[in-house]
């Protein structure tokens, strides 16, 4: 606990009202990515030069990043779809191996993906608990 000493002087129809606010505990990342509104600016070293990296990046990689952002679940950055047509069958391998390379994606299981939350940011109070699993599969651990 703090101490604090406040001295002032108010006339006498003012009073003084302080009140306290609680801290934030959840830690939230301090960059730009993406998220609920577009782009979230945040406090933790995130992935640097996201939009350079989408300046240079394939039309596969390109289409599997706009088919993650809008069918990820945003409690645990997961996106599960199915793609059922040959050319989207390669594009969706493609796209993945150039998202996989630039540390944007991982396959959890067949058709299931998590999506490093450094470029998609997950609601907020469930950053943490991403982040953390995201470290863990990047580490060769499992879910």
């Amino acid at each position: 606990m703090n101490d604090v000493n406040i001295q002032t002087s108010l006339p006498d129809n003012e009073e003084l009202v302080i009140t306290t606010k609680q801290k934030r505990k959840e830690v939230v990342p301090a960059y730009c990515c993406f998220g609920d509104n577009n782009e979230f600016f945040t406090r933790e070293s995130g992935y640097d030069e996201l939009f350079r990296v989408f300046a240079f990046m394939d039309n596969a990689g390109v289409w599997l990043f706009w088919l993650l952002q809008e069918s990820i679940n945003r409690k645990t950055n997961e996106a599960v779809f199915k793609v059922s047509t040959t050319k989207d069958k390669q594009l969706l391998s493609r796209g993945y191996k150039e998202l996989y390379n630039l540390n944007i994606v991982m396959r959890i299981r067949k058709q299931q993906y998590l999506v490093n939350p450094k470029v998609i940011l997950p609601t907020i109070g469930y950053y943490c608990s991403v982040r953390d699993k995201w470290d863990r599969l990047k580490a060769g651990g499992k879910i």
